[in-house]
């Protein structure tokens, strides 16, 4: 799938050894779409699922077939193509996997990184388990995902 724009975050990500604090990674969460309706409360739970990835130029990070998780870019850059051959450079901000990940589908094409950075990255199972004791959390998803913040249904 398309990567969505998350909106940007309010301070830069600043490359450094120390792993991110949990309060640091809700900041970057509260800029996720489909999180754009939670509490600060469901943000830490999402921290805490939340993996911090090192991005190492010229990798994979992913593969058609590959099983599907939400990947936040923090730095770096990723180019994106998919099976239909479209191709795309994602940046800091983009947050990819959503939909897969939404879906229980597999990735649909390969990201390549092209400039080492950081990202955020939870998988399925462990946000599902989440979705799963937080209905409000997950009533907040789905409020993201069909709803404009006009209160509109999207694509009207």
């Amino acid at each position: 799938g398309k990567a969505s724009p998350a909106r940007t975050p309010s301070f830069r990500y600043e490359h450094r050894v120390a792993p991110l604090k949990t309060v640091e990674k809700v900041m970057y969460l509260q800029t996720v779409p489909i999180l754009s309706h939670a509490t600060a409360e469901e943000l830490y739970e999402v921290a805490a699922i939340a993996r911090e990835t090192s991005l190492s130029e010229a990798e994979t990070l992913f593969s058609a077939g590959a099983p599907a998780s939400i990947l936040l870019l923090l730095s770096g850059a990723i180019d994106v193509s998919s099976e239909g051959g479209a191709n795309e450079r994602v940046e800091a901000g983009a947050c990819l996997g959503v939909r897969e990940t939404l879906a229980g589908a597999s990735f649909n094409g390969t990201a390549r990184v092209v400039a080492s950075g950081k990202a955020l990255q939870i998988d399925r199972e462990p946000f599902f388990e989440l979705l799963a004791d937080r209905m409000d959390l997950l009533q907040g998803v789905f409020s993201a995902l069909f709803y404009r913040k006009d209160g509109g249904p999207v694509g009207s």
